[in-house]
């Protein structure tokens, strides 16, 4: 959880949305971050046996 965590901190860190009528660029490298966390988590799942 912490290493996905991380990744997701950096994937936020690392992007440059530009703020427009559907978001800021604040929340857009929020949503960035969690969605890197979710899609990580769940890779991991369906690698490991678990439902897709």
């Amino acid at each position: 959880d912490a290493l996905f965590a991380d990744a997701g901190r950096i994937a936020a860190d690392a992007c440059d949305p530009a703020s427009d009528h559907r978001g800021s660029a604040e929340f857009k490298r929020h949503v960035v971050g969690v969605f890197t966390q979710r899609g990580l988590t769940k890779s991991l799942e369906t690698a490991q046996g678990g439902r897709s």
